[in-house]
């Protein structure tokens, strides 16, 4: 919030206000078909994500994760989010728990950290513990340390039943992380069906936990999706990007 190029964007927005700007294709198809709105009202725009502040790691900060987290022979899977029902971490959750009980093996290979606080964690909790995994999944809390936090994933999940254009997904992309994603919203939009992650049906905890342990028998995907997401930002989701776009907005309803 108190960014320069956030400061601009906020004062420049204020002549906008009789336009549109979505952050999706999907919600500029909303607005158009469901709401009305002329197109010529429309400039559909994309967010932008700090590829300094979210980068590629060189060595995991493995002192910010619990003892059994440490191993470097470990897959960890990781998200971050309110814990809310619309995000749904239950079915991630689940996931985790139908690959450790059809796969004994992956407890000796997978963990899962969770980051975020809500309404869904007392109850995640108990779901972690009733199948005696909780050992094996470390809810972070609410933290203040994200893009060190995501340094230390090998893959990050969004599971939301509903998703705009995910901030967070985009920061797990500039942080060089493959992501797998539930099919809904704006998520088509940012992850790239295998090339930088994976799209999963939404509350499909089958296909989730397919996904995982795809990944974690072809740990070379890890590294080509993740790569492909960071180019993809810079690219396409880079603030400088943002800005630019708004400023030409900005121009042309001037100009008009």
């Amino acid at each position: 919030g108190t960014n320069p190029r956030y400061v601009l964007l906020r004062q420049l927005y204020r002549p906008l206000i009789k336009r549109y700007i979505p952050m999706s294709k999907d919600l500029e198809c909303w607005l158009i078909t469901q709401i009305k709105v002329p197109e010529r009202k429309i400039s559909q725009l994309y967010n932008g994500v700090d590829l300094k502040q979210f980068k590629c790691r060189t060595i995991k900060p493995v002192e910010l994760l619990p003892e059994n987290f440490r191993s470097p022979d470990l897959l960890l899977i990781g998200t971050v989010g309110r814990l809310d029902p619309i995000k749904d971490q239950t079915t991630l959750v689940n996931a985790f728990i139908h690959l450790i009980k059809h796969k004994p093996i992956v407890r000796n290979k997978a963990r899962l950290v969770v980051v975020g606080a809500g309404v869904l964690e007392k109850m995640l909790k108990k779901l972690s513990y009733d199948a005696g995994v909780n050992d094996l999944i470390w809810f972070a809390g609410e933290r203040n340390d994200i893009a060190d936090l995501m340094q230390t994933l090998d893959l990050f999940v969004l599971p939301s039943i509903n998703e705009g254009i995910s901030n967070t997904i985009l920061e797990a992309m500039a942080t060089q992380l493959p992501i797998v994603a539930s099919n809904v919203g704006g998520n088509p939009e940012l992850v790239i069906d295998n090339q930088t992650g994976y799209l999963v049906p939404k509350q499909n905890t089958m296909a989730m936990a397919t996904v995982f342990e795809h990944y974690l028998y072809h740990p070379d995907l890890l590294i080509a999706h993740g790569k492909a997401g960071r180019a993809r930002c810079e690219s396409i989701f880079s603030l400088d990007r943002m800005v630019h776009d708004y400023l030409t907005v900005y121009n042309k309803t001037l100009e008009n």
